[in-house]
């Protein structure tokens, strides 16, 4: 017995798309993306340039997640988008963060402490959930980012080139300089002082740190190449997405690569038959458990010392195992934003975002944000295997671009705009996998061995 598979519908014919593309589940007329882009443009602004309302800062995405609210209730309450189980997921972990900041600063301080965490994750998740309800929305909005990714990938190179750090500056003397705190908070420009790796400037861009720039920009690159995307746009938003060597980042770096890698082998064993996905897993599998048994000190060793700056690596692992203990003493509600335990030389940055969570709330919204991009994954990959070439390869690249932020997060924690893009990529994955008849577990065996 065969797979059906679902053959497109219609076509669009504006060059910058695949001759072919998917029309399963409701489009939006381009015009009906403007909230998805102008939340993701938001998203690409440095956090200087802010209002100041009572002492409380609110960035460019939140007011544009302020700015869209009252749409957006609209719409939920319209029923326009049906609910299902990701999006009862993602309410869960996020009204989880409200209530252990309740629990912990008591009902009138958790409220607005929690009330700004809910705002940094419904609203872009739920914007992208209306916005991108088909393959065909995902390609336009991936088409119609390639201006903000240019000016993101440009400044980041004038940056790295030059040595100097351009874009946050200029904010900050128009707009006043941020304080410096951590993880979610402010973060400021550190009395001017930049780090250089190789002989250039790490440059973050717009963004609070190089790591989430080159992040960003790397995340676009499998959604680029498999997306159908022609043209200009094609190349304009490739080369942007290169731009992310120039955070100089062992964590940029790897998700460009693997990023490279997957669509690569994605494209490779479509055609070479010997080869599958099932076989690619084991494999993988097979060389970590190598690594892991032949080394004296641990697979997690070996890699410290692959990466661009070992001495930051061995620092990661301390605040794993110091982050760690803060979880099992407080498991369920977390600590709030106050300092975990740690050893006296350490900093309170905790550059793990799944880790931070766990500290922070407990250990309950990790698990289910973890879950939401695990079930996509596995959806996006399995329904891929019923549709026709253009979609197919559409449903891959979100799957790849999810699989490297969920893996480049044991690295960094999100924050700010990187953290808007993050729930915008998950909101519209969602309304994407869903657009389409979910073939199952029995297809996925089929296909993949």
């Amino acid at each position: 017995m065969t797979a059906t598979t679902f053959e497109p519908a219609e076509q669009d014919s504006s060059p910058a798309f695949a001759t072919e593309v998917g029309a399963s589940g409701a489009n939006v007329s381009i015009f009906g993306l403007i909230p998805f882009l102008i939340m993701l443009y938001s998203a690409c602004l440095p956090q200087e340039v802010r209002l100041v309302v009572g002492g409380l800062s609110i960035y460019p995405y939140r007011m544009a997640a302020f700015a869209f609210l009252p749409w957006l209730l609209n719409r939920l309450f319209r029923a326009q988008i049906r609910l299902n189980a990701i999006d009862a997921i993602v309410l869960a972990g996020a009204l989880w963060m409200q209530m252990s900041f309740i629990v912990f600063y008591g009902a009138t301080e958790g409220l607005i402490r929690g009330g700004a965490l809910l705002i940094d994750i419904l609203p872009p998740f739920f914007v992208a959930r209306i916005c991108a309800r088909s393959p065909l929305d995902f390609r336009r909005a991936i088409v119609m980012a390639v201006p903000v990714l240019i000016f993101v990938g440009v400044g980041m190179v004038v940056e790295s080139v030059s040595g100097q750090a351009l874009i946050r500056p200029w904010a900050a003397s128009q707009f006043g300089p941020l304080s410096s705190y951590e993880n979610g908070m402010e973060v400021g420009l550190f009395d001017g002082t930049f780090d250089y790796r190789l002989g250039m400037l790490r440059a973050a861009g717009p963004f609070p740190h190089p790591i989430l720039a080159g992040l960003f920009l790397a995340s676009f690159v499998p959604l680029i190449l498999q997306g159908g995307v022609k043209r200009w746009p094609l190349y304009f938003g490739i080369s942007a997405g290169l731009c992310a060597v120039f955070s100089i980042s062992s964590a940029a770096w790897l998700s460009l690569i693997l990023a490279i890698v997957l669509v690569a082998y994605d494209r490779i064993q479509q055609k070479v038959e010997i080869l599958n996905w099932r076989g690619a897993l084991v494999a993988g599998g097979i060389v970590l458990i190598g690594l892991q048994a032949a080394s004296q000190s641990g697979l997690i060793s070996v890699l410290i010392r692959f990466t661009l700056n070992p001495g930051t690596a061995y620092y990661r692992k301390m605040i794993w195992d110091f982050g760690i203990r803060s979880v099992e003493r407080n498991p369920w509600f977390g600590i709030g934003y106050t300092d975990f335990e740690r050893a006296a030389w350490m900093t309170n940055s905790i550059d793990n975002h799944w880790l931070l969570l766990a500290i922070r709330h407990g250990f309950l919204p990790s698990v289910l944000f973890l879950a939401v991009c695990g079930i996509l994954i596995f959806r996006l990959s399995a329904t891929s295997l019923s549709l026709a070439e253009p979609d197919r390869k559409l449903f891959v690249g979100v799957a790849i671009a999810i699989f490297l932020l969920v893996l480049a997060g044991f690295t960094v924690a999100y924050v700010g705009g990187m953290h808007t893009w993050f729930f915008l990529l998950l909101g519209a994955a969602t309304s994407v996998s869903f657009a389409i008849p979910f073939s199952g577990v029995s297809l996925l065996n089929r296909r993949l061995g």
